[in-house]
């Protein structure tokens, strides 16, 4: 990813691992709060949103999460990161067509080993719940 991004710059990677960080330490919530902060001063880094979607998943926010995960999706969409970000949210917020959408759209750019698994794990018919929760 170029700089012009902003994926590259120092506070971005910085907050990133300060928000890795709170997380570890529980204080998830401190962590969205930082990135959502920082997708306002780095609105095209893929990564800050792509990381504020996964955290507001890990607190139950799914449908916040959705507009983080497709900008992330947006600004990198060759990015297997982003689109299996965006996947999970969809999924979890109950938007499973879309979530399916958007594996298929990213196995037509290139394979997935991540994506293979998950297929693997459903069984047509099933209730299916690729991550186990």
């Amino acid at each position: 990813m170029t700089q012009a991004t902003g994926n590259d710059h120092p506070r971005v990677i910085a907050a990133i691992n300060q928000a890795i960080d709170l997380a570890a330490n529980d204080q998830m919530s401190v962590a969205v709060e930082l990135l959502t902060s920082l997708s306002h001063e780095f609105p095209d880094a893929a990564s800050v949103h792509g990381y504020l979607a996964w955290f507001l998943l890990e607190t139950g926010r799914h449908e916040k999460a959705v507009g983080p995960s497709q900008r992330a999706v947006e600004l990198a969409p060759r990015s297997e990161r982003a689109s299996l970000v965006h996947f999970h949210v969809l999924w979890r917020a109950g938007e499973r067509i879309q979530a399916l959408d958007e594996m298929k759209r990213f196995l037509k750019i290139q394979p997935s080993e991540e994506y293979a698994n998950i297929i693997k794990e459903w069984k047509p018919g099933a209730n299916w719940r690729h991550d186990n929760k």
